[in-house]
């Protein structure tokens, strides 16, 4: 556990934008920079009751990387840091509110044994963490909460396969009590010369739906992956495609039994660039419709949420054409794609998004990283901008 170490910085340039925009479309309430030594990488947040969580890495010696779990209040103050993991290279990549309000950390580690396992963690209020051990590189990505434990998602290397050391979806089920393994299951997709790589999970009626990449070692393109399955991991359907030449594939969401897939998509025949991808698919896979949000540079969506009236939220960054920064987005599309609002926010660095959560307040925080001297940040600190949107649930 660590004890609280940051210099914030508020970004009072953000305050004069929200003075340009309609009181129809999200507000922007406040940026933030939270300087601490070292590197910080935010990567995922959840919001709670009283606040929010921003979970990710911090390396302050230059040694080693803890996972680490900020909490704050509604305001962007901190409340409580705390760091796991042991001796070497430890990331928390995904974060779960469970059915007993307890926060659940996922990543991985090399901290425990010969090489990579899955890492679990409860942050509030019972504290425990555990890793799952295997041979070969294992790293979790992310879990949603069931009824009699918790569903784990990432990729892994199978020790059995002889012809096959890449990696392969890799999906297992813990209890709540101490993360012990209940069963593991492993994910279609994978072959000699390709990777799969789930990265973002959803619990539906009927299973789980989930997102990430497939790489394929033969042709180097990368491909937006989607697969269903039902409760106990057998596949339903699976997609693999490019949307344009190339592309990857971050969070999925359900929203009225159809699925919204959020990741980026770029065209090898053209300049290389790519742009925010945002797909619909029905409950059986059919492709309903495709989005794509950017301009000549690189452009890339990492999280999206659904509000109640099916309005989408997706936070990532985009490359400012004339300074050729990296800047920090907000996106917001109705149920049907069609754009409603889009903020870039940046400094003279990279700010980038990759995460954001909603509450049913009309809260939109938002979670990445800063390298933006301006902006406060040193090496790379933890980044927090927070909207509002009085029209999200109406």
């Amino acid at each position: 556990m660590g004890g609280i170490n940051v210099k914030l910085k508020i970004i009072t340039f953000f305050v004069i934008l929200v003075a340009l925009v309609s009181f129809a479309v999200p507000q922007m309430d406040w940026g933030r920079v939270y300087q601490m030594p070292g590197i910080q990488e935010i990567f995922y947040v959840k919001a709670t009751d009283d606040g929010f969580y921003a979970i990710g890495s911090s390396n302050e010696t230059g040694n080693n990387e803890n996972a680490i779990a900020l909490k704050f209040d509604r305001f962007g103050n901190l409340v409580s840091k705390s760091e796991f993991g042991g001796a070497y290279s430890d990331w928390a990549l995904w974060a779960f509110q469970d059915s007993r309000k307890d926060m659940v950390l996922v990543g991985a580690t090399n901290s425990f044994s010969d090489d990579f396992d899955y890492y679990l963690a409860k942050v509030s209020p019972v504290y425990w963490e555990t890793y799952i051990p295997k041979l070969g590189n294992d790293k979790a990505s992310a879990g949603v909460d069931v009824e009699d434990g918790y569903i784990i998602v990432g990729y892994a290397q199978d020790p059995y396969d002889k012809n096959n050391s890449n990696y392969k979806g890799y999906m297992v089920k813990v209890d709540k009590d101490a993360g012990n393994v209940i069963w593991y299951r492993w994910l279609s997709g994978a072959d000699t010369f390709k990777d799969v790589k789930p990265l973002g999970i959803e619990k539906v009626a009927d299973g789980f739906v989930i997102s990430g990449v497939v790489f394929d070692y033969d042709t180097g393109i990368s491909s937006l992956y989607v697969v269903k399955t039902d409760f106990e991991a057998n596949e339903i359907w699976s997609k693999v495609f490019t949307g344009q030449s190339y592309g990857r594939a971050f969070e999925v969401k359900e929203f009225n039994d159809e699925y919204y897939v959020v990741g980026y998509t770029g065209d090898l025949n053209g300049a290389g660039f790519s742009d925010i991808y945002v797909v619909k698919f029905s409950w059986k896979g059919d492709l309903l419709w495709e989005k794509t949000f950017g301009q000549k540079g690189s452009d890339h969506g990492y999280s999206i949420k659904i509000s109640k009236n099916g309005n989408m939220y997706i936070g990532g960054y985009v490359t400012n054409t004339k300074t050729n920064n990296v800047d920090a987005v907000l996106l917001v599309y109705d149920k049907d794609g069609n754009e409603i609002y889009s903020k870039a926010i940046g400094g003279k660095g990279r700010d980038v998004v990759y995460s954001l959560d909603i509450t049913e307040n009309g809260d939109i925080y938002m979670v990445g990283y800063s390298d933006s001297k301006d902006f406060g940040a040193d090496l790379s600190d933890v980044l927090i901008i927070k909207f509002s949107d009085v029209l999200m649930h109406k």
